[in-house]
């Protein structure tokens, strides 16, 4: 999950555990790119990803993460509140 607020970020992280999900934070998008590249393939069922962050946007990182080979079209997904 790719959020640059912290608190929205612990926020979703705890709901997210609660519903039994393991979760894996970026504070931008180049930091879930990053992440996403370096992880071996089948590491990540989805990937939440924050519309307006530094460095790279959520829709720029989304796109960078659906080009990888491994990635299905459907697992990342730009999100804005």
């Amino acid at each position: 999950m790719a959020e640059d607020n912290e608190l929205n970020r612990e926020i979703a992280v705890t709901l997210l555990e609660e519903q039994g999900a393991a979760i894996t934070t970026a504070e931008n998008g180049r930091e879930a790119v990053e992440l996403f590249q370096n992880a071996p393939q089948g590491t990540f069922d989805a990937v939440l990803m924050d519309v307006v962050m530094p460095e790279m946007n959520g829709l720029e990182a989304t796109r960078a993460i659906r080009a990888f080979e491994h990635c299905p079209p459907e697992a990342a997904s730009p999100l804005s509140p």
